[in-house]
């Protein structure tokens, strides 16, 4: 797990930030036909949509970040807990096969969409 760069602010916007629960129960009939539920014994991993913004500064330091420490997303990372408003930090990573992605909204302004999992 590395750190999540110094120079870009923890900070992400709770327009276009969700994530949802995991439902860890899988479904499946006896011989007679009745529905059985029972728990997975590993559950899936909550995925959160995540939106940043980052001034030009923030986001060549970002974009090394990821790049050059993350290894283009096989490292996981420490940050603030997304679902809490005074988190510890917990460990995250870039779900596979996703990639930030950005947005130009103003000429000082990046807007930078990612989807990220608990790690």
């Amino acid at each position: 797990m590395i750190k999540f760069p110094d120079g870009v602010r923890k900070r992400i916007l709770r327009d276009g930030t969700s994530w949802s629960s995991v439902n860890a129960v899988k479904e499946d009939k006896t011989r007679s036909g009745k529905p059985k539920r029972v728990l997975y014994a590993s559950m899936g991993r909550r995925q959160f949509s995540v939106k940043m913004r980052f001034t030009y500064d923030e986001y060549l330091i970002f974009d090394a970040w990821y790049n050059n420490k993350c290894y283009k997303g096989l490292n996981s990372f420490a940050f603030p807990q997304i679902d809490r408003i005074c988190g510890e930090e917990k460990e995250y990573r870039f779900v596979a096969g996703s990639e930030p992605s950005y947005s130009n909204t103003s000429g000082k302004i990046i807007e930078c969409s990612m989807t990220w999992e608990e790690a």
